[in-house]
């Protein structure tokens, strides 16, 4: 056990630097502490910031420059390799029928005007069309499956629909890349015969969705 005059001492030596201590001083090594400690998070943030914008360069340089693998493709080419393979499985299919790619061709044929006619309604976003329910049904699995929203009115054997609305939110679903009438990319030869038109993906898509909804029949019958 420590004697008490020991104690005594040792409690009022402690006592006395404490007091000798000034404000000042702990006020300036707090200060010292807190600023010592911010400039290392900027720090940290700062490198951290420009690792990540070195990391984004250096994978588009080696994307579009000088690939260090050409073997080894990168995951956005695999996948985008894979959706435009799926693509042409797809459109092919489609046009392998006779009378899907007569009148896939017609849309690309100036004296039909059928292209002119299909954008003249998509443009108009009152307009509201009449194309037989049967047709329009099948498209999406029959009646029950068929989004309400889509069906504006039915009437005996036809559905009142604004191909605009429909339109746009088919390009929503899709995406704009594989379904827009008015991309003017070409890259697809469309072949009949002597005749081949040069196009893409996202037109046909919409082709192939005008022809299997109805709406090429309706346009066909109140435009031709």
């Amino acid at each position: 056990m420590i004697p008490y005059a020991a104690y005594r001492n040792i409690l009022l030596f402690t006592s006395s630097q404490i007091n000798n201590i000034d404000i000042f001083d702990i006020y300036k090594f707090g200060s010292i502490c807190l600023m010592v400690f911010i400039s290392y998070y900027l720090f940290e943030t700062i490198i951290n910031f420009e690792l990540t914008r070195l990391d984004v360069r250096y994978y588009e340089y080696l994307k579009w420059n000088h690939r260090v693998d050409k073997s080894s493709p990168l995951k956005e080419d695999m996948i985008e390799a894979s959706e435009q393979y799926v693509q042409n499985i797809k459109i092919n299919r489609f046009l392998e029928n006779e009378e899907n790619l007569e009148k896939t061709i017609n849309f690309f044929r100036y004296s039909t005007r059928l292209h002119l006619n299909l954008k003249r309604i998509l443009q108009d976003k009152y307009r509201h069309i009449f194309i037989d329910c049967q047709t329009f049904y099948n498209y999406y699995g029959g009646k029950d499956e068929c989004p309400v929203n889509y069906i504006k009115n039915e009437c005996e054997n036809v559905v009142c629909i604004n191909l605009r609305e429909i339109y746009e939110e088919e390009q929503m679903i899709n995406g704009i890349n594989i379904f827009d009438i008015h991309n003017n990319d070409k890259y697809y030869p469309l072949k009949k015969g002597d005749l081949c038109f040069m196009t893409n993906y996202a037109r046909l898509n919409v082709i192939k969705w005008i022809i299997e909804i109805g709406i090429y029949d309706y346009i066909e019958k109140h435009y031709m």
